[in-house]
């Protein structure tokens, strides 16, 4: 098993066919979780713990990706222990500030997935699009202020898009790296401003 730990919140496990058998994860792997699959999730966040991911109370969203040798890739991001107190029962209250890269090989597709994103990001998100020079590649900034609901319902809706035009980049020095070499053409809004260009 590998694993990336890249938040003191977010840990991602890349298992192999083997590691899925060992801890028995192939119900979940093929679409069917029961309560054995709860218990192999447990088993398998024990293990997380010693790779320096602290689950401690807090509610956690998982998301199993099966590969097509038999792994699979897990993605385990803590939530906070629970809604806030200020939060209704639609999960309205504190927000999370969710931040995701795009990476293009042309303007026409950074433009493409601007206007795709149009009717899916929301009125209190930013974005900004930036250019490297060598080797010519675009770049998407959004930062969306998602509640926990919205976070549950549609966080993966931005990444799916991104992916159908580009690539999602996850590293998390991405950000210092697209500031310190890239060229920022439009600093605010550039999800409208680019997708009406279309």
């Amino acid at each position: 098993m590998e694993h990336i730990l890249i938040s003191p919140g977010k840990l991602k496990l890349m298992l192999t066919r083997g590691d899925v058998e060992r801890y028995d994860l192939v119900s979940a792997v093929d679409g069917d979780a029961d309560p054995e699959s709860r218990q192999a999730f447990r088993t398998l966040l024990a293990d997380a713990e010693q790779l320096g991911f602290d689950p401690g109370n807090d509610r956690l969203f998982i998301q199993l990706y099966p590969s097509k040798d038999g792994g699979a890739e897990i993605y385990i991001t803590r939530l906070g222990s629970r809604l806030p107190q200020s939060a209704g029962q639609d999960g309205r209250g504190e927000r999370l500030s969710v931040t995701r890269i795009g990476c293009f090989d042309t303007l026409d597709e950074l433009a493409g997935c601007c206007k795709q994103l149009q009717t899916s990001v929301g009125a209190d998100s930013d974005s900004s699009a930036w250019v490297e020079a060598e080797p010519k590649r675009w770049f998407l900034v959004v930062s969306e202020l998602l509640t926990y609901r919205q976070f549950l319902d549609d966080g993966l809706k931005t990444e799916a898009i991104i992916g159908e035009f580009g690539r999602n980049v996850k590293t998390p020095a991405s950000i210092s790296y697209i500031k310190e070499h890239c060229f920022n053409f439009c600093e605010k809004r550039a999800v409208k401003i680019l997708g009406d260009m279309i």
